[in-house]
Formats: C-alpha cells, sequence, structure tokens
C-alpha cells in the first residue's frame, strides 16, 4: 500500500494553549530511514508501470538519529561486587549502593514480556542509571520535593536548574533509594510539577526543584533518577514520551563493560549475567587474570548475576566493576557515518571503536553486538560528556524488519 500526496503538508500540534486537543501530537516516526525525491522522476509517484510498481527513484536521506547524550560515571574497579573469595560455583555479593555508577534492585521486565501490574519484574543492578541526579529528605514539608543536584552542574552549563529540562508533568520516574527507609530500593513516583511547567492544579516549583506525588521514605544525596514504563510505573523504561512515541533517551542509554579483578593467582571463568538497553537477556564469561584485570568484549546495561565457574581456583579475592569503556546503543559498522564528541571535541579516528561483532548467533564468548567505544579520556561522572550521533546506511537499513532486525540492533544478544 502506498500513499501519495503532491503536498505541501503542514503538521501542527495542539493550538489551543488553554487545552491539549491531540494528545498523540509529537514528532513522527519513520520506518527503514528516508529518502529525498529525485525531481526528474516526479512523474513516477502517480504514473502506473514503474512508478506504481517498480518504485520511485530518490536518493537516500537517512535521519542521523542522537543515540547517546550523556556523562558516563567514573570507572571503579569494585563499584558492582566488593572485593570477595565466592565460593566455586556459586555467586558474588553485589552491591546495595544508590549512585549514578550503579543502582541496586531496579525492577525490569524483560523483552518479550508485557509490562502490566501483574508482571514479574527482575530486581537488577542498573550500570550509569538515569538521566538526572537529586537530593531527597524525608521532611514532611519537603519529602515530595526532589533537589536537583546534576549529573552535574559542570557539565550542565553551571546550573543544576538546566537539568530539570528532562523532567515533566505526568512523567513516571524511579528514584534510587527513595523507595524504603534503608535506602536500598528505588521509590516509584508520578512527576506533578517542575521549575518550568506543572500539571493543572500545582504550582510551578523553585529553580531546580521537582514536586513528585508520593514522598522520599530515604533522605540521600545524588541519588539517580530515571523513566519508568509510562502506563504503570513498575519497571524502568529508558525512553521519553513524545505523543504518539515512545522515544529512547539519549541520557538514559548508557551501558558500560564490566571487569573482574583478582587479587591473588586465581585461574578459572567468570560469568556475567544480566540485560542490555533494550532489556534483553545477555551474559558474557570472562577468564580470569591472576593478579590481574579481565579483558572484556560486551557493555552491559544492567547486572542480575556474577559467578565464579566451576573449575576455577581461587587465590585470595574477586572484585566486578567498570571500566572506561561504554556501549554502543545501534549497531556501528563503519565510522565514517559517525558522529562522535567528547567533552566538546569531536573524536575523529575510529581507533578506540570496537565495531558490531557480526557472528550470526551471539554467545556468552562473541563481541558486542552493537560495538564499544574505549574512551581516551576516562569518564569522571561530573565532565567528559559523551554525545553520538549514526546515520543508518541504507543497506542495513532497509533490510531491518520485525522479522530480521539486526540491521538496527545487532544479532539478539545471548
Amino acid at each position: 500500500m502506498r500513499t501519495s500526496l503532491n503536498g505541501p503538508v503542514i503538521l501542527f500540534g495542539n493550538d489551543n494553549p488553554q487545552q491539549i486537543s491531540d494528545t498523540d501530537a509529537g514528532p513522527n516516526i519513520d520506518y527503514q530511514a528516508n529518502a529525498v525525491l529525485d525531481s526528474r522522476y516526479v512523474s513516477q509517484v502517480t504514473a502506473a508501470g514503474e512508478g506504481a510498481q517498480g518504485g520511485v527513484l530518490c536518493w537516500s536521506n537517512p535521519v542521523e538519529m542522537e543515540l547517546l547524550s550523556y556523562i558516563p560515571a567514573a570507572p571503579g574497579a569494585a563499584n558492582i561486587a566488593a572485593a570477595q573469595a565466592p565460593t566455586i560455583g556459586g555467586f558474588f555479593t553485589l552491591a546495595t549502593s544508590q549512585t549514578n555508577a550503579v543502582c541496586a534492585n531496579i525492577p525490569l521486565v524483560p523483552q518479550g514480556t508485557a509490562i502490566q501490574p501483574s508482571s514479574v519484574t527482575t530486581p537488577v543492578l542498573a550500570l550509569d542509571f538515569g538521566f538526572a541526579v537529586v537530593t531527597t529528605t524525608t521532611a514532611a514539608a519537603t519529602a515530595n520535593i526532589l533537589t536537583i543536584t546534576g549529573p552535574s552542574p559542570t557539565g550542565y552549563t553551571g546550573t543544576a536548574t538546566y537539568g530539570s529540562r528532562f523532567f515533566y508533568p505526568g512523567q513516571r520516574i524511579l528514584v534510587g533509594g527513595a523507595g524504603n527507609a534503608a535506602g536500598t530500593v528505588p521509590l516509584s513516583t508520578v512527576v506533578l510539577a517542575t521549575d518550568r511547567y506543572a500539571a493543572p492544579g500545582y504550582a510551578v516549583q523553585a529553580a531546580g526543584t521537582v514536586l513528585i506525588a508520593n514522598p522520599a521514605l530515604f533522605a540521600g544525596t545524588n541519588l539517580p533518577v530515571g523513566t519508568a514504563d509510562q502506563e504503570y510505573g513498575v519497571a524502568v523504561k529508558p525512553v521519553v514520551k513524545a505523543g504518539a512515541a515512545r522515544v529512547y533517551d539519549p541520557a538514559q542509554m548508557g551501558t558500560r563493560q564490566v571487569i573482574v579483578t583478582a587479587s591473588g593467582a586465581s585461574t578459572g571463568t567468570v560469568t556475567i549475567r544480566g540485560y542490555d538497553i533494550y532489556e534483553q537477556p545477555m551474559s558474557e564469561t570472562q577468564t580470569i587474570v591472576g593478579t590481574g584485570v579481565t579483558a572484556p568484549k560486551k557493555a552491559f546495561a544492567y547486572v542480575s548475576s556474577v559467578q565464579l565457574n566451576l573449575g576455577s581456583t581461587l587465590a585470595g579475592t574477586l572484585s566486578v566493576g567498570t571500566n572506561s569503556t561504554i556501549g554502543l546503543p545501534i549497531r556501528t559498522d563503519e565510522f565514517e557515518y559517525s558522529s562522535l564528541f567528547v567533552n566538546g571535541t569531536q573524536i575523529l579516528t575510529s581507533a578506540n571503536i570496537t565495531f558490531a561483532d557480526q557472528t550470526p548467533v551471539a554467545t556468552s564468548t562473541t563481541g558486542d553486538v552493537r560495538g564499544t567505544y574505549a574512551m581516551q579520556t576516562a569518564p569522571n561522572g561530573t565532565t567528559n560528556r559523551v554525545v553520538y550521533f549514526y546515520q543508518k546506511p541504507i543497506a542495513t537499513a532497509k533490510v531491518s524488519t520485525n522479522i530480521d532486525f539486526r540491521g538496527y540492533t545487532g544479532v539478539v544478544n545471548a
């Protein structure tokens, strides 16, 4: 089926400033890229034969996708699991901290499972979680107020209020650690007002603050905030709701490689299990390097377990953390289609890019299915913002369907 218009086409949103008449107004959603019509053959559009059956001549005009725009947290050799001596075949005790480097007990619904109140969520450790960090209080007068502290005032043009651009009324969010008195589970709540906008019946807030529907149960600083699914708020979903679209949020698409550090002459393997940024289960088996650091390949968004495999030997302790390598959210095959910036400087060489592993069937020992970038300047959680754009080549965009989606997101993680 084809729809042909001679235009012009004007798209407009809500034209009544007092009432939202169409909640689906927002950006268009295109399928398999875009194309510019070759005006020499414009008559083909309405003609039979070649125009109707063979297609209209045009040039590929892909959208430059905004994929990453965030400040990765500083790496840490033990921010996922502190140094410990797990039993052979046993599992590590994972961190319970709530920072933007790691955030414990984030509820996740694995890909392929419907998000609904009755869904069974998987509590995971989220890496580089959320789009902002906040301070919470349990004082009665301010328990429903989030004070924005970042990701970083330096990274946000010197003012924390700039971070309020990520919040909007009606947005369902998860506030790491604010869901219980111990500070170990997130708070699921709804944004009612920011310092720019307010839902009906609520007032615009003071600069750098956000009003939420439920009070924080834990008083903490630099607690990470990420979006939840917008239907029920029961699971993490790194998207921005924009009319009819749910747009993957470049501020929340960060993923990291996981490393294991040995303090003694240990041998054997460790398997990390978790999920990618699209909630697809994934795993990686790494070889222990005695008194050294393993060599990871994949970038994780969420970690659910780390296991010391049978056949290993342990001398001293093992710790689990992150390095300075981040994941790319879309299958990246050619650097020439990339625009990559770090802390305001464009990266002009592919030397630190590992392109997508296109092995037909992913395993726990194959590479990252979308590719990774080893930051030349180590992330520090305050500056060194990473901004990444990618134009999908028509050769891969045109073949990506719901049956075979490798052109965009690579082979299925495993």
